[in-house]
């Protein structure tokens, strides 16, 4: 591992002249199909436009590679850390956990599950600084920073966190925590109040050495500034790759697309099958035109749902495709569905989904939840609407329908400077000014 330390900063410091070296703690940052590395991978590109050469400290991941990006591979666990890890892994993805990030879960407040995997947390037997994972993460960090000057360090999750703020101490390097999703403030937590108690003091105490937090929203830095006070607290939103906003020739029917998963129900759909069924009922619409794609994996409560509304001929689960195949499916199509969870603390939550869907440039529908920020970003943007309800769910399909039958295509109308301030271009310009700040504040 040390060779290969060596070379990823040999590359991090080649033909970059004065940039200074960033250490990103991005532990599942190989795995390109997750949301939650979409963010660092935005930034591993950009930054160095900013004066900043990111070098990756990530789980080791067989077949996957970060070509042009520095990374230092840590090879994963092999032991009942493994087990325990891949075992929680499996079952959070079944109950939709992974939409919140971190180690919290959606399942009973009291269930087995849950208070086993606190328990592993506390007594060290999940990823800690002092576990033999950590140890190697801690090590790889401190032999980085032992041959390279590293100005600055970025955590992204809960884990990384606790390695950051290991190295933090070992080096004064200043440490900027980066919360894509919050920890104990988030919503989805689900433990008693004993456990919480617990684990809001080890937060607030792996945090403390923090010389800066960021965010994805204002809702949720202000959760932060609460809880870390004293902390200099950061929002800057996700982003989408300017590289991937381009145009394609549109569907010639009225297509809708969604793409993602729909978390047990939590992105519920069924408020446009009855949008639907009335408007074609009422001959708003006519079904020869309209094709409802919705692509992820398929639920068979969905199916029986789409059968309900007599919509079996025109709504279609289209089952999980590659993620460029999905982005061409979004480009080409009318209209993008935009599904919110159904929580009203969601109002600071911004779904990683909806700035793939501005990379599009397609006019975005969302619907769910209190809207919040994603009503504000569309509303800004001019890029789409937000429903609260269903009688405005209908009148927005009736307009944007009324477009399409009258020249055969919905129009654009987003504004493209604005659109662009969501970038991960502007989004690691943004990151790169806190990492300035704070170094400038060390000395």
């Amino acid at each position: 591992m040390l060779n290969l330390v060596h070379s990823c900063l040999r590359v991090a410091e080649g033909g970059l002249g004065i940039a200074r070296v960033v250490l990103i703690v991005a532990p599942q940052f190989l795995s390109r199909t997750e949301f939650a590395t979409v963010r660092y991978w935005g930034l591993s590109k950009y930054l160095p436009e900013f004066g900043w050469t990111p070098v990756i400290l990530t789980e080791s991941s067989p077949g996957k590679s970060a070509s042009r990006i520095s990374v230092i591979e840590v090879p994963q666990p092999n032991d009942l850390l493994r087990f325990l890890k891949a075992r929680f892994a499996n079952q959070m993805a079944r109950q939709g956990e992974n939409a919140c990030g971190g180690i919290c879960g959606t399942g009973n407040r009291g269930g087995l599950a849950t208070a086993l995997r606190r328990f592993l947390w506390h007594t060290g037997l999940v990823p800690g600084a002092s576990t033999g994972w950590g140890r190697s993460y801690c090590a790889a960090g401190r032999d980085a920073m032992s041959h390279t000057q590293v100005h600055a360090i970025i955590s992204t999750s809960t884990f990384a966190h606790v390695v950051a703020g290991e190295l933090k101490r070992k080096s004064g390097v200043p440490w900027i925590a980066d919360f894509r999703d919050l920890w104990t403030q988030n919503h989805y937590y689900r433990a008693g109040a004993f456990a919480k108690s617990l684990e809001r003091r080890f937060e607030v105490r792996t945090i403390r050495p923090a010389d800066a937090l960021i965010t994805v929203s204002e809702p949720s830095a202000e959760e932060l500034k609460d809880l870390h006070r004293g902390k200099p607290v950061f929002s800057i939103p996700n982003g989408f790759d300017p590289d991937e906003a381009v145009s394609s020739p549109l569907t010639g029917e009225f297509t809708i697309t969604y793409a993602g998963r729909l978390y047990a129900g939590k992105r519920d759909p069924r408020p446009l099958l009855k949008a639907l069924r009335t408007l074609i009922d009422e001959q708003v619409v006519d079904p020869r035109t309209i094709s409802v794609r919705l692509f992820g994996p398929k639920q068979q409560w969905l199916e029986e749902e789409i059968n309900h509304h007599r919509l079996g001929g025109i709504v279609s689960q289209r089952g999980t495709l590659p993620r460029e195949v999905i982005l061409q499916k979004e480009r080409e199509s009318q209209l993008l569905l935009l599904l919110n969870w159904d929580h009203p603390k969601e109002q600071g939550v911004y779904t990683g989904k909806l700035f793939e869907y501005l990379a599009a440039r397609r006019p975005i529908l969302a619907m769910g939840g209190p809207g919040g920020v994603v009503r504000e970003l569309l509303n800004y943007t001019q890029a789409g609407t937000h429903v609260s309800d269903l009688c405005e769910l209908k009148k927005v399909m009736t307009a944007y329908y009324g477009e399409y039958a009258r020249t055969g295509s919905v129009p654009y109308r987003g504004l493209k400077e604005r659109v662009w301030e969501y970038s991960h271009e502007a989004m690691a310009k943004r990151f790169a000014a806190v990492l300035n700040g704070v170094c400038s504040s060390a000395g």
